[in-house]
């Protein structure tokens, strides 16, 4: 935990960030009047493509002043460009880290922004619900929130996601964009044959039918130029048609995951107020 995020994925281990709220008694009442523990929620980041942890690290503060336990990861920018299909792997330790921690009990967030968070909360949700793997389904998953996110992940989006990156090194998205633009003119010569070759080509179509019936709130701009609010509203609609409850707000001013910049105080009370929402449903099922 305390390597770089592209020495530590490439040693197989995650590079994540997890914090415990502090030793409080939340003891409740059952009913047979014995005290037993309240599990407090545990929210998962996941964080956008070249995303500092830094400032994954303001989000998490939203729910560690609730008490919450949190665990931020963010994906390395070769995973997200270079090799999408191994961020399936990311996402099974992910799940594994949940027991490893001893938090397989507690009612479990996703918190992911953009589509370098959606990319591993697409393999999480699968592995989650496809039956494949029945350790997993016994987890305690309450909802998802969903920052900036999902769009449809072709190349054009790719590259102005490099170029919008914060804290990218300037050749390191020199290459990147270089490399995408080789890769863009073969999307146009053979788009059938290189779309079908990746996961990313049912990224979205992955998300919006999961069948996964945790609450989920959708946080988008109309003004994004990375994820369009058109494509995020279809999505909302057909999470909808399956009787997923959604919760969404779209604002017009924000830009891509800047969200709680433009809007901190009411950002930060519709996510406590989902959470909430999430947690009671939960316990009332």
């Amino acid at each position: 935990m305390g390597k770089g995020a592209k020495d530590a994925e490439e040693e197989g281990e995650l590079d994540y960030h997890v914090t415990f709220p502090p030793a409080i008694s939340t003891d409740v009442e059952g009913e047979d009047g014995q005290s037993v523990p309240k599990h407090e929620p545990v929210v998962m980041l996941f964080g956008w493509a070249g995303c500092a942890d830094k400032n994954l690290a303001k989000y998490s503060a939203i729910h560690q002043s609730k008490g919450y336990t949190t665990i931020r990861y963010t994906a390395p920018r070769s995973k997200i460009f270079g090799n999408p299909d191994s961020i399936r792997d990311t996402a099974y330790k992910l799940l594994e880290l949940l027991f490893d921690l001893g938090l397989e009990e507690n009612p479990i967030i996703f918190h992911v922004f953009s589509n370098g968070g959606s990319f591993i909360y697409r393999h999480i949700m699968e592995l989650l619900t496809n039956g494949e793997n029945p350790q997993f389904s016994n987890l305690k998953v309450a909802g998802s929130i969903l920052d900036s996110t999902p769009s449809d992940p072709r190349i054009w989006t790719a590259m102005k996601a490099i170029f919008h990156s914060r804290n990218t090194p300037i050749l390191t998205t020199i290459f990147l964009m270089l490399m995408f633009a080789v890769l863009a003119i073969l999307d146009l010569v053979l788009p059938k044959a290189f779309r079908k070759a990746s996961s990313l080509s049912t990224h979205l179509q992955s998300i919006e039918g999961n069948p996964s019936k945790k609450p989920q709130l959708f946080l988008y701009s109309n003004v994004d130029n990375l994820c369009d609010y058109k494509r995020v509203e279809e999505v909302i609609a057909r999470r909808q048609e399956l009787g997923v409850e959604v919760w969404q707000v779209c604002w017009n001013d924000s830009e891509h995951v800047a969200h709680f910049l433009k809007h901190k105080d009411e950002y930060m009370k519709k996510v406590l107020d989902f959470i909430k929402f999430c947690v009671e449903e939960q316990d009332s099922s």
